[in-house]
């Protein structure tokens, strides 16, 4: 119906659309990582006084969700086709230390991304995250204390896919990076409440 309206093809349509997308994204990345990048270089000059980097914090929540679609040319047979997506949400934390008393901090937030995924594994959950999550490490190793936080729901595919994230983010092995992860039950608890709110049969009929 846009495309109508606008008096394009709807594959223009489309195409235009993603790249609009793709340079929204890439714009307020790189946005943030010029931010981040001046205001290391320039607090000292600015206030004064010593400003030492003291922790890098990358918070950041996911969860995979499953859309069923149907096109038009499976819309007679009763075809339908599941496509599984992976939303994530960053945001990127920076305390400095003002002249070795005063705690100074700054918090960028990424943009939300859709990354579609094969399906829910650690794999497919490693790739999806790793792009979206992950800080320059020009900037990230100026701290020397990091820490990775994520907040997900409670699957085995997640706690193995965040290992490998601490591990490949932060160079882990090498440098000093904690990992704190916080799991969320609101999916169960809907489940369950659903599960006991469901009609009987009988009172179905």
């Amino acid at each position: 119906h846009l495309a109508k309206l606008l008096h394009v093809v709807s594959k223009t349509l489309t195409r235009s659309t993603r790249c609009l997308a793709y340079c929204t994204v890439l714009y307020k990345r790189v946005f943030a990582v010029r931010i981040l990048a001046t205001l290391q270089s320039q607090l000292p000059e600015f206030l004064g006084v010593s400003v030492k980097p003291l922790l890098w914090i990358t918070k950041f929540k996911y969860d995979e969700m499953s859309l069923h679609l149907r096109s038009r040319a499976d819309a007679k047979k009763g075809d339908v086709t599941v496509i599984k997506l992976l939303q994530t949400n960053c945001w990127w934390h920076l305390v400095w230390l003002v002249d070795n008393a005063i705690p100074l901090r700054c918090v960028v937030r990424l943009p939300t991304t859709l990354v579609p995924i094969e399906r829910n594994n650690r794999v497919c959950l490693f790739n999806g995250l790793v792009s979206q999550i992950r800080a320059p490490p020009a900037i990230s190793h100026v701290f020397p204390k990091r820490l990775l936080l994520s907040t997900a729901d409670d699957h085995a595919a997640n706690s193995s896919c965040e290992h490998a994230l601490h591990e490949v983010t932060y160079e882990a092995k090498e440098t000093e990076a904690d990992f704190e992860r916080y799991r969320c039950m609101a999916h169960k608890e809907f489940k369950i409440g659903e599960f006991l709110q469901r009609p009987f049969y009988s009172d179905v009929r």
